[in-house]
């Protein structure tokens, strides 16, 4: 009787164990497939570009399904964030503006783009691509991801 007890409970964990793997895989991979901009673009800008996106004031985000591309931008919220630990934490490495294209990069708040102090990071993984663009005077961070599939 008691081996016959173990056996369902074990069997029961088994079951709920594999409901919570196949829930959270499920979950996973519709945020890494995620293309607009409207459910979980900050998970899927962090799964692609490996930063993390901290307090923000607001953000602008839009998806072109012609050239399969996002572009994001986010206002840092430089209260509760400081830049210094933001650059050094992501590995954001300084970069002179004259070599930015903005071309590349979500047209809003740009105007002080290339007088700004710049740090930057490009990610090729998954198949895609992914450029960061940090503005550590205004707070300003572009993201822009170019999917693969």
């Amino acid at each position: 009787m008691k081996l016959k007890t173990i056996g369902v409970i074990a069997g029961i964990v088994l079951v709920f164990g594999l409901l919570a793997f196949g829930s959270l895989y499920a979950l996973v991979t519709g945020i890494k497939g995620q293309r607009d901009c409207e459910w979980a673009n900050i998970d899927n800008v962090e799964f692609y570009a490996h930063v993390n996106i901290p307090h923000i004031h607001d953000s602008n985000c839009n998806f072109d399904p012609q050239t399969n591309t996002k572009y994001a931008y986010f206002s840092v919220d430089k209260d509760k964030v400081d830049p210094e630990e933001y650059i050094l934490v992501n590995k954001l490495e300084k970069v002179d503006p004259s070599s930015i294209s903005t071309a590349d990069f979500l047209d809003h708040n740009k105007d002080g783009l290339l007088a700004g102090d710049l740090y930057q990071k490009n990610c090729d993984e998954h198949e895609s691509t992914a450029k960061v663009l940090f503005d550590k005077n205004s707070g300003g961070l572009w993201v822009t991801i170019n999917y693969a599939e």
